[in-house]
């Protein structure tokens, strides 16, 4: 397995600080945190990294600095839907609170075709304290 660390929402990874990054197993990506806005889309470009492989994320709670990369990594893969360019569905794991605010903002700013794919090909999973789910080979 691989990981590859994005950084912050903020700035670059620091010796103190980072916080998202991506696993890579066979062929397949799971992305922890979103950092803080469309950097995580720079951030993909520049470390090649496959939007076509991610189908897996986890978001830790709802930061800037977590969160609103996640809103990019969705209208991304949405993006791709819409073009029948990804196989598959998008899994997005994490607690009622956060999930609950993704999808707020996401039927607010997403368009109404991107829209569509919410909770049918765009799946949000609750996990709750405690919980084990099993993600990639894992």
């Amino acid at each position: 397995m691989k990981m590859h660390i994005i950084g912050t929402g903020t700035a670059t990874v620091s010796k103190y600080i980072n916080t998202s990054c991506v696993f890579e197993e066979d062929d397949q990506l799971f992305l922890v945190d979103g950092t803080g806005g469309s950097d995580i889309l720079r951030a993909f470009d520049t470390m090649n990294l496959n939007w076509k492989k991610l189908h897996y994320a986890f978001l830790s709670h709802e930061h800037t600095d977590h969160f609103l990369g996640m809103i990019c990594v969705i209208r991304t893969i949405a993006e791709l839907l819409e073009l029948e360019e990804y196989e598959g569905d998008f899994y997005l794991y994490g607690n009622d609170v956060v999930l609950e605010k993704v999808l707020h903002v996401c039927r607010i700013i997403l368009k109404k075709r991107s829209q569509a794919f919410l909770e049918s090909r765009i799946k949000f999973v609750l996990v709750k304290d405690h919980e084990r789910k099993h993600i990639l080979n894992y």
